[in-house]
């Protein structure tokens, strides 16, 4: 962690989309919750009344405030000013933004993609073999094949990346 106020966040680290691949364009990742109400429920009324209580902007919006995320509805992202420098300042990734693929086997892609990313920011691998170990991993985790080899530019200067 490193232990500075979220106000002052931005003098410490930056953001930016992840860079292209060799045929893509530069993206970020996006999630959010899924809340759901069973069919089951027995008063599935009030559950839904606290449901959209729950995601009404007002509500994600002071969530966001709180805890320094962006919100996962555009009607609240102007609700968050006055809101930390990056809060605003990342907004427009989202434009760019992929969403992960559904398959009950992403947490495990997900830590093999941070893994990625700690081995290149860390230096432990570059950026090409990381790239490289990952899809492989990837492969493995999800019985897809590795369709070609990655071949990566080196990184911007940069101290963090949104996503």
């Amino acid at each position: 962690m490193l232990d500075v106020p979220l106000e002052d966040l931005w003098d410490h680290v930056g953001f930016m989309p992840v860079p292209a691949g060799p045929t893509g364009a530069p993206a970020t990742v996006a999630g959010t919750m899924s809340y759901g109400i069973f069919r089951q429920a027995p008063q599935p009324g009030l559950a839904m009344r606290l449901l959209q209580r729950a995601v009404a902007p007002g509500e994600l919006a002071r969530v966001a405030r709180a805890t320094g995320r962006i919100p996962a509805r555009r009607s609240a992202i102007e609700m968050t000013a006055p809101s930390p420098l990056f809060l605003s300042q990342t907004v427009d990734l989202l434009e760019r933004a992929a969403i992960r693929p559904p398959t009950p086997v992403y947490p495990r892609v997900s830590a093999q993609l941070q893994a990625m990313l700690e081995a290149t920011l860390t230096g432990r691998l570059g950026a090409a073999a990381a790239a490289r170990r990952t899809a492989e991993l990837i492969g493995a985790i999800t019985g897809l094949p590795v369709l070609h080899e990655v071949e990566v530019a080196p990184p911007a200067r940069a101290t963090a990346v949104a996503g």
